[in-house]
């Protein structure tokens, strides 16, 4: 399901990075056909989520990469780059 914004990275930016699945929108559990039908697609992307080794292997790169990227001097080289 797709979280609430917040300071951390977005789903899809995630999901594009192949460090996690894509985000299953909450309407697509209460759209659903039939009760049955939403906890199917629920059970399917929670175990695609927590079962699958690809995923796990470049999450640990991505926290990797955010744990070593100093952002707030990438960010003030940016802003300098942009000062007339």
């Amino acid at each position: 399901m797709a979280p609430p914004r917040t300071g951390r990275p977005a789903p899809a930016r995630l999901a594009a990075l192949g460090a996690a699945t894509a985000a299953l929108p909450v309407t697509a559990l209460t759209r659903a056909a039939s009760p049955d039908d939403a906890v199917t697609r629920l059970a399917a992307a929670l175990t695609e989520a927590t079962t699958a080794p690809n995923l796990r292997t470049r999450a640990r790169a991505a926290a990797h990469h955010l744990t070593t990227e100093d952002g707030p001097t990438t960010a003030l080289n940016a802003l300098t780059r942009l000062a007339p």
